[in-house]
């Protein structure tokens, strides 16, 4: 009895004690017997021991580790640990804030339950009725809508019965009507999109060129999942016709990467009733049989990457058109990259120290020239050492092929099959300041004809060579201030090399081979290059206007060298090719690269590239990239590309490519960007060498600005840093 009277005094205190505590503290900490430490705040907190709830009142703040929630009546139930919310309400968290009424909060599981709600996670907001966060990560809202326009009457919407939001990682929605304002634009069954991904699933892009006429390009793209994604393609073209394609990726984590790209066109312009309309516009398809002149015009496509942890690497492409203008015509980026891709697998495996290889290369576009090897074994040992504790060194290729060429358009072809070897041994040493790497190199080959059909040819060749180098720096310890730099140190390094290599008169002559690669080109040849290669190293002060942090980059870059052959096959000796390679980076918002080369024998440049790049920073912002490019026989040209932010709205940026000995403009374009809020409008102007224009324009959704039209080109410049 007086056990049972001393208890009940004493949990009586203890409860005394707990209410003044909460309310000369007006909040209450607790810690639950599952871990959840929930504290609440509030104008006035009552703590109800017997009912096991918290009430709060007034200016009410929950907070359960990274999870806040504000709101004016609270209830707090200590064993459910659910919350009863009345009236507005605000829950914060990492992934966004919620607002809403009469909400229901789980701590422990962290699920919510709230009426009008407006949620905002950047870039991503939505309104619904009801909403029910089955946790932090997942949150389902009835129907409601979704868009990135941050206006209480946003610009665009998504608007569906039932849409499943992954704050930061990605939106699916079923039935789902596309609204401009209140006006329903097209409606999708089903609708999936990464909010990682910077780039829109709806892109549309009208124009006007003189190869197309008027035209809409359009572009749907989808997520099946986290390993499955692609784009649907469809295109109208005034002059030539309806295009409809599909472009599909597949990303897994064990077994690599696979695309797949089909397109397909009924070219108005090739139908037969327009072969002079065609001639006109491209004279150099008169000459091309009606075969080659089929208006179902197409481009299936599919490449596979996959790179295994245990050394297997697995490569493919595979590249079918119905004829050799199908992507110059629709898809001249691509065309510019690669006017004529090919079709191969490679599969390649490391060992410790070698790796082989197998190479099937084989043409199947018929309208193309194309070297096959069906197939191509290749084992290579890499350079290692023969003896311990000596610096020899031996590595071999060895390679086994059955190559074969096939001519365009012609049942011509040359077949051989190859055996090749090459076994070089080297020695490293060090004589005081002074590096020396001699070598000796042997070349076998075997070939099972030869050009005039001569049998079972064994070539054979023998080579040697001997590198020099050192190495020299000095440092300048004084600071000083170059191009607005505070420079703490300086050191120049300067490395002279000389390379001596000499390769023996093989056994046949490279004139009485077939010439499919490099390894059918080798000839006697005796040459010495000089090298001397400058290298500027700094070292910035730490100063106030910085971070504080001390920058060490290279300043600059330049290595000249030059040539020179003994004894050529055409007589005597003489300097050959002088090369040179320049870079220069003063501050981060300038580079200037270059590098040339220069045939002494003829006393004509070959090639001269330079690049300057140039942006004004944060005060001043703009952008200049300018570039050239020079090829003895084939071009000069001059590539610039400026932009400039007029205004926080308005953005200007252009590119331009001028031809020096066709004395032409190869390209034009003249792009203006007009920032609506939640959406970029693009109004684009391009003139190609034939002066025909074309007029396009472009709607992306602000927060996932990247496009995969291609229409800006815009030049990038050099390397922006050594």
């Amino acid at each position: 009895m007086i056990r049972r009277f001393i208890k009940k005094i004493r949990d009586t205190v203890i409860n005394v004690l707990c209410i003044l505590c909460c309310i000369s503290a007006g909040s209450v900490a607790l810690a639950q017997e599952k871990g959840i430490p929930v504290i609440v705040d509030g104008d006035q907190v009552r703590y109800l021991h017997d009912e096991g709830k918290v009430v709060a009142q007034g200016n009410v703040r929950m907070k359960y580790e990274d999870v806040t929630i504000y709101c004016d009546e609270a209830v707090y139930n200590t064993e459910t640990h659910n919350a009863f919310i009345h009236g507005e309400v605000k829950v914060v968290s990492p992934k966004g804030v919620i607002y809403g009424k009469d909400a229901v909060y789980d701590f422990y599981r962290k699920q919510t339950k709230i009426d009008d709600i407006r949620m905002e996670s950047p870039p991503t907001y939505g309104e619904a009725p009801e909403a029910f966060g089955e946790s932090e990560d997942k949150y389902v809202i009835q129907s409601g809508y979704v868009t990135t326009c941050d206006y209480d009457r946003p610009h665009y919407r998504l608007r569906t019965k039932r849409i499943i939001l992954y704050p930061k990682e990605k939106i699916v929605a079923k039935n789902v009507v596309f609204m401009l304002g209140n006006v329903p634009v097209f409606y999708l069954p089903s609708f999936t999109h990464s909010l990682k991904d910077k780039s829109y699933p709806f892109e549309l892009s009208p124009g006007s060129s003189g190869e197309w006429g008027m035209y809409l390009l359009t572009r749907y793209r989808y997520n099946m999942n986290e390993e499955n994604r692609g784009k649907i393609h469809l295109d109208f073209y005034e002059r030539r016709g309806f295009g409809q394609g599909i472009t599909h990726k597949l990303e897994t984590k064990d077994w690599g990467e696979a695309l797949f790209n089909a397109y397909h066109i009924e070219d108005s312009l090739y139908a037969r009733d327009k072969r002079n309309e065609l001639f006109d516009e491209y004279p150099e398809r008169s000459t091309l049989s009606d075969k080659l002149l089929e208006d179902d015009r197409y481009r299936t496509e599919f490449s596979y990457d996959w790179q295994a942890e245990n050394g297997l690497s697995i490569k493919a492409e595979f590249h079918k058109l119905s004829d050799k203008y199908i992507v110059k015509d629709f898809f001249y980026r691509e065309y510019e990259i690669d006017s004529a891709p090919d079709t191969y697998a490679l599969a390649s495996y490391s060992f410790p120290h070698s790796a082989v290889s197998l190479l099937a290369r084989k043409r199947v576009n018929r309208f193309w020239t194309e070297v096959q090897y069906l197939p191509e074994l290749e084992y290579t040992l890499f350079k290692h050492t023969l003896t311990e504790g000596l610096p020899l060194y031996f590595n071999s290729d060895f390679s086994v092929a059955d190559i074969s060429r096939k001519y365009a358009n012609s049942p011509r072809s040359e077949d051989v099959k190859r055996i090749h070897t090459k076994n070089v041994l080297s020695y490293d040493s060090r004589i005081a300041w002074l590096t020396i790497n001699p070598h000796a190199d042997f070349y076998s080959t075997y070939y099972s004809e030869n050009k005039f059909d001569n049998k079972d040819i064994i070539r054979n060749a023998f080579g040697a060579g001997v590198s020099l180098s050192t190495r020299l720096y000095k440092v300048a310890d004084k600071a000083f201030v170059l191009f607005g730099q505070h420079i703490e140190k300086m050191r120049h390094i300067v490395t002279p090399i000389i390379n001596y290599g000499y390769i023996h008169d093989p056994t046949v002559s490279n004139s009485n081979l077939i010439q499919f690669d490099s390894k059918d080109a080798l000839s006697r040849n005796e040459t010495v290059k000089f090298t001397l290669e400058n290298k500027v190293q700094v070292k910035s002060e730490a100063t106030e206007e910085e971070t504080g942090e001390q920058r060490i980059w290279d300043m600059i870059y330049f290595s000249p060298s030059i040539s020179y052959r003994i004894n050529s096959p055409n007589g005597g000796s003489a300097f050959t090719i002088a090369e040179v390679d320049f870079e220069f980076y003063p501050i981060p918002e300038f580079s200037l690269t270059a590098d040339a080369r220069y045939d002494c024998v003829s006393g004509n440049f070959q090639e001269i590239d330079t690049d300057l790049r140039l942006t004004g920073g944060e005060a001043h912002p703009y952008s200049v990239a300018l570039g050239h490019r020079y090829a003895r026989k084939e071009n000069s040209q001059t590539t610039l590309s400026w932009n400039y932010q007029f205004n926080p709205t308005l953005e200007f940026r252009n590119y331009i490519r001028y031809e020096f000995k066709s004395q032409e403009f190869k390209e034009q374009q003249y792009i203006f960007t007009k920032d609506l809020h939640c959406w970029l409008m693009d109004v684009g102007v391009n003139v190609d060498r034939d002066q025909n224009y074309t007029l396009w324009f472009m709607f992306r959704v602000k927060d996932f600005p990247q496009v995969r039209f291609g229409f800006d080109h815009t030049y990038h410049g050099g390397r922006q840093s050594y």
